[in-house]
């Protein structure tokens, strides 16, 4: 069962179990779902601390695994303002948080399709390592061809594009990985932009993009 979207953690019985918990003390990680995600900064991180401060937190910052599964912005807007963060603790299995995660930010935060291949590719990457952990545990087999085409499926199915598409963004990252962060931060917006620009020379691709993210800045 997926989650519905909320601004904050959605509450379902099946999947998101909650204890929550008003005082805890010393600094909080992310969790690795929640740095799928880019870190909100400037002038959307100055905005989210004056609503904090004015408001206060209108919703909690949820954990797993003592990390931030989601409000690793509203967390650092409260340390900025200077009020004391509440937290959710998540009871779900590791499956239902990631699932969470992709649910409310893939809506929250109206993902472009090439935002979503980006976050495919990243996706692929923690499973990978996921992978590692397991053979060096359990000894498993190494993912062959069919594997690799099924993992592609399962990551495109879940934020929404297709497995051609995640072959695409994964051939980029494999090419030039900037490329693939400068897709998440919406800085290249298309596709084909992307591919034609991972082919390039590394230090012709890299001053197109610091041209574009300058540009952004301004």
């Amino acid at each position: 069962m997926v989650p519905p979207a909320s601004r904050g953690c959605p509450r379902s019985a099946d999947c998101c179990r909650m204890a929550t918990m008003r005082d805890r003390r010393g600094p909080i990680v992310p969790h690795p779902y929640a740095d799928l995600f880019p870190s909100l900064h400037g002038d959307e991180l100055k905005a989210l601390t004056a609503d904090i401060r004015t408001n206060g937190l209108r919703t909690p910052i949820v954990l797993h695994e003592g990390k931030i599964l989601d409000g690793r912005n509203r967390y650092q807007a409260c340390k900025l303002a200077g009020i004391k963060p509440r937290f959710d603790e998540f009871e779900g299995t590791d499956t239902e948080a990631l699932t969470m995660v992709l649910s409310i930010n893939i809506a929250r935060r109206h993902l472009t399709t090439t935002q979503r291949a980006a976050l495919a590719v990243q996706l692929l990457r923690l499973e990978r390592n996921l992978d590692r952990g397991r053979l060096r545990s359990r000894k498993q087999p190494v993912q062959n061809l069919e594997g690799v085409c099924r993992a592609r499926d399962i990551a495109g199915a879940r934020v929404g594009v297709s497995s051609e598409t995640v072959r695409q963004a994964a051939n980029i990252a494999e090419r030039a990985p900037e490329v693939i962060d400068a897709m998440m931060d919406g800085i290249v917006s298309s596709m084909p932009e992307a591919i034609g620009m991972s082919a390039l020379p590394r230090a012709e691709r890299k001053a197109i993009l610091h041209r574009l993210e300058a540009r952004r800045r301004a």
